[in-house]
Formats: C-alpha cells, sequence, structure tokens
C-alpha cells in the first residue's frame, strides 16, 4: 500500500494569479509496480 501512496493527482493554480484563478491537475506518472497493480484490480 504505501508503494500506491506515491500517486497522485495535485490542483495548482498558476503563480502570483489571484485565488479565484483558474486551477489545473497535475497526475503523477505510475511506475511500472504501480502500473501492475492498477491493472490487476481494472482502473
Amino acid at each position: 500500500m504505501q508503494e500506491m501512496s506515491t500517486l497522485v493527482r495535485n490542483t495548482c493554480r498558476t503563480p502570483g494569479t489571484e485565488s479565484h484563478s483558474p486551477t489545473f491537475y497535475v497526475t503523477t506518472q505510475a511506475n511500472p509496480t504501480q502500473h501492475r497493480a492498477l491493472e490487476l484490480i481494472r482502473l
């Protein structure tokens, strides 16, 4: 489970913008172990 905890989706905003400015997501890429685990549970 610790290996899977490094998969994240961060909500980001461009530096210097105001709090109501649009956000975007940056999602980490799965390493081979994580990828295989996700295949096994079909996500």
